[in-house]
């Protein structure tokens, strides 16, 4: 018995250095620069992020900034996953804007299976592939249209007006604030009202069962949990093993939970014809179209509607709050530049009778 396991044990081993290391010469063998791997965690920067040493968002500029800085396209490994950086202005404007057509299939983030989180990440955006690809980055191009936000624009000044009650007594009384936690708030409300037609009021009850579920969701410190950026980075580079120990995609209970909200708002508006100046009737619209119906078939649309919607939360959620909040703190510490921001924000709507529109 106690054999048989030993030797498990070790084919287990030979079996995840082999999947660690095999593709370790694809860089040399393709003659572009990259930084050096070893077994387990694969290039240097890749064992920093993963043993906690630094955050996952620097794990490119560690290599872009310093070893590779005067390199236009580099690559490391994340334990065995070879990944290419490109370094150079002009070529990223050539794969971002001149030649986007050629880039359409990104890599696969995650594994299929037939769970609800696995169906969710498999069919947002950056898992799509060829046609679908296409008309998908089409819908969510004209989500963030002038006129679409136009629209959008009275749900989010509305959060705007809900803060600034929350702020008044606040200010009389000279209290310090947490600028990170003022702007997660008003964040969170904007997005809910002008992407899923929720109006929360967070300022009022910031443990609602939707900020809670949110914070959950994104990993938010005292919410998520410290495995989520282990997980994520496992499921990432290996897939397979994550699929065989049944890792799930995204926090289950939060993932349920959005799923529900959205899938029943697409429902009732599909049944009652109700619409709302948001992101969902946006995303419902456009899919109404037959070059849509081309490429989707009817009964997907609603899973590609949940995708797409929990997708903008993942991204554009904590990056919006964390991009406010650093607003906030560099006016607090340059009164010159808070004084003439002010005197412009007046001039503004004082020219606009008092309120705040898209235009101005």
């Amino acid at each position: 018995m106690w054999v048989e396991i030993l030797i498990f044990i070790i084919l287990l081993c030979l079996w995840f250095y082999h999947y660690c290391t095999k593709q370790f010469g694809e860089f040399k063998k393709r003659g572009i620069p990259f930084a050096k791997p070893s077994f387990p965690f694969g290039s240097s920067n890749a064992k920093k992020v993963l043993m906690g040493e630094t955050s996952f968002f620097e794990v490119d500029r560690m290599l872009a900034d310093n070893e590779f800085k005067n390199e236009k396209v580099f690559g490391y490994f994340m334990m065995g996953q070879p990944t290419v950086v490109i370094n150079d202005e002009e070529l990223a404007k050539c794969v971002l804007v001149k030649d986007f057509d050629h880039f359409t299939d990104l890599r696969p983030q995650g594994y299929k299976a037939d769970t609800k989180d696995s169906h969710i990440i498999m069919n947002q955006l950056g898992n799509l592939k060829g046609e679908k690809w296409k008309k998908m980055r089409s819908v969510m191009t004209n989500v963030f249209s002038s006129g679409k936000l136009k629209g959008m624009t009275p749900h989010i000044v509305k959060c705007g007006e809900q803060l600034e009650e929350y702020m008044d007594p606040i200010v009389e009384k000279g209290e310090e604030i947490d600028a990170r936690n003022i702007a997660s708030l008003f964040t969170l409300d904007a997005m809910a009202t002008s992407g899923y037609g929720l109006e929360l009021n967070s300022f009022e009850n910031p443990e609602n069962t939707f900020r809670k579920m949110t914070l959950t969701l994104v990993g938010a410190p005292g919410y998520g949990s410290h495995m989520d950026m282990v997980r994520m980075i496992f499921i990432m580079t290996a897939p397979s093993l994550a699929k065989l120990l049944k890792v799930p995609h995204l926090p289950t209970k939060p993932a349920i939970f959005f799923a529900d909200i959205i899938e029943r708002t697409y429902r009732h508006r599909k049944d009652t014809g109700e619409k709302r100046n948001d992101i969902i009737n946006v995303i419902i619209e456009e899919m109404k179209s037959d070059e849509m119906s081309k490429v989707f078939k009817e009964e997907d649309k609603e899973l590609i509607l949940v995708a797409q919607a929990i997708l903008l939360f993942l991204v554009g959620f904590d990056s919006a709050a964390i991009g406010l909040s650093m607003v906030i703190h560099h006016l607090v510490k340059n009164q010159e530049i808070q004084d003439e921001l002010l005197a412009e924000v007046d001039n503004v709507l004082e020219a606009a009778g008092g309120k705040v529109t898209y235009e101005g």
